[in-house]
């Protein structure tokens, strides 16, 4: 029997498991290392594709399940599987992205899809600091990926961008076709109806046994509803006070190896 055993802990990457300069500290790295020694299940909870998390958490171990794509895959690291998807409806949206492309040139829009997301914005207008934070990424247009399965779409761009996408998108939310979620300043996105990391994470549980306890950490509104449906909800130190509210303990934040507070501080 290990010291972890029966333990779930899920964790956010940006600004949560990752510190401002995008790494993952070596306490971090440590302090998961020992907590899967020692039976503990860890994995990520993120709104970046498998691939493009990997990238980033080379030397980090994971070994349980993951929330991925802002809670439209559920994929069990250990089975090296994707056990759950939930997909956008395609006809619906099609239109507003057409409008997007035309009277938003400015804006970058992806189209996630299960291991990889493509960039739907020509080249020639797209961000490179946005290209090169979601590698691997593709170009391509919407009839290239049309027959794929959607997850989530992407919109990054200045407030003023952001502001024209939420307000001319709201008929899609409204009419059930998209739940929305902002989940960083210049980040906007589209996930299927009905879906966030919270409720990935009410799915997940019945993939658990009853005497599991699930901990959750994140640091923005996408992991709100994780946090309350944790059995553990945790906010980083750097969370904005409306996140901070949704918790049940406040940690260290993301420069302070939150996830090894975690684990060495609160997980009992």
């Amino acid at each position: 029997m290990g010291k972890y055993d029966k333990i779930i802990l899920l964790s956010d990457i940006d600004g949560t498991l990752l510190n401002s300069q995008s790494r993952v500290g070596e306490k971090n790295r440590q302090a998961i290392s020992e907590f899967i020694k020692e039976g503990g299940s860890f994995g990520i909870a993120t709104g970046r594709s498998l691939t493009n998390a990997r990238s980033l958490l080379e030397n980090t171990e994971i070994n349980g399940y993951c929330i991925l794509a802002n809670g439209s895959l559920l994929y069990d690291y250990r089975k090296n599987k994707y056990i759950d998807e939930i997909s956008l409806n395609k006809a619906e949206i099609i239109k507003f992205l057409e409008k997007c492309m035309e009277e938003r040139k400015n804006t970058d829009i992806q189209i996630y899809t299960r291991d990889l997301s493509y960039m739907i914005t020509p080249r020639e207008f797209a961000d490179p600091q946005v290209i090169k934070d979601h590698i691997p990424i593709e170009f391509a247009s919407v009839q290239q990926i049309w027959n794929m399965s959607w997850t989530k779409i992407l919109f990054s761009g200045n407030p003023d961008e952001i502001k024209w996408i939420k307000e001319n998108s709201e008929y899609l939310e409204s009419s059930h076709t998209v739940s929305r979620v902002r989940s960083a300043e210049k980040y906007y996105e589209f996930l299927p109806a009905g879906s966030s990391k919270g409720e990935m994470l009410e799915r997940l549980k019945m993939h658990l046994e009853k005497d599991q306890t699930v901990y959750a950490v994140g640091d923005y509104y996408n992991d709100v509803e994780m946090l309350r449906n944790a059995d553990v909800g945790i906010a980083v130190f750097n969370a904005p006070d409306e996140v901070k509210e949704y918790a049940d303990i406040v940690c260290k934040s993301c420069n302070e190896d939150a996830i090894a507070d975690v684990i060495e501080n609160i997980i009992r």
